[in-house]
């Protein structure tokens, strides 16, 4: 009799464990709750992501570029290749941080500079030199919510990052050197896109999720398309865009 309720109590802690174990770096046993791990604020150590991006214009042309990002806690590294042409940007990150709270609001932050320089030659031959600053600021925020069970997912493996507001601002600072000859351009961008909860989300796989580390990843594949219009004395005119597909993954590592 002992021995049967032994038995039976070694399967009961087992299956105890293993419901506790959701991502494939979690921990096998933890006293606090999912959601209590999660919630805090976390600083951002590593930003990893291999996008293969291509376009298809309205004659059927076709180009391709891949984008791979990899960066540890405050550096960064973007290696961008179309063609035969390769360009590695490297610069320093200024702040990267996730915050998610018990009422279920998110708040995400990224800032970083780059420096690229590389030779290049127009179509008929005269070469030159580039030298690009960028810095770029991102902010999001909005709702979040653990996912229920789909795709052979477990009940909270995933989390749902609902999309409110996406704030960008872009400086690029472009030095082109021609036979000795230097001309400096700069152009600044600036979007924000407001979306209404549930209109625009994200969903993350939690890879690992302990009481000071937090692991993401995220499976891209979109593509976009539209129509622009342009409206004049003599008349409106309408244009096809182009076709831009996007494909790969995007992995995240946070620290409390």
């Amino acid at each position: 009799m002992k021995n049967i309720f032994k038995i039976t109590l070694l399967l009961l802690i087992g299956t105890f464990f293993y419901s506790c174990k959701k991502g494939s770096e979690d921990p096998a046993l933890s006293f606090r709750s999912r959601k209590a791990r999660l919630t805090g604020k976390w600083v951002g150590t590593n930003y990893g992501s291999e996008i293969n991006s291509t376009t298809a214009n309205t004659s059927g042309q076709t180009s391709s570029t891949k984008e791979t990002i990899s960066s540890g806690e405050t550096d960064i590294s973007i290696k961008t290749e179309s063609g035969t042409k390769t360009i590695t940007a490297s610069g320093t990150i200024s702040f990267h941080t996730l915050e998610i709270t018990k009422d279920g609001d998110y708040f995400y932050s990224l800032k970083y500079s780059t420096v690229a320089t590389y030779n290049d030659s127009t179509p008929a031959g005269v070469k030159f030199t580039v030298t690009k600053k960028v810095s770029k600021t991102v902010n999001k925020q909005g709702k979040w919510a653990f996912t229920g069970k789909f795709n052979g997912n477990k009940n909270k493996e995933n989390i749902l990052l609902s999309l409110n507001s996406v704030k960008e601002n872009t400086t690029t600072e472009t030095n082109t050197v021609t036979n000795g000859v230097p001309s400096l351009t700069t152009q600044s961008e600036d979007s924000e896109k407001i979306h209404e909860t549930g209109e625009v989300a994200e969903v993350w796989h939690i890879t690992q999720l302990k009481n000071k580390y937090l692991k993401l990843d995220m499976e891209v594949k979109n593509s976009t398309t539209g129509k622009n219009s342009t409206t004049t004395a003599l008349g409106t005119i309408t244009n096809d865009l182009p076709l831009i597909s996007n494909e790969g993954t995007i992995n995240l590592n946070f620290k409390q």
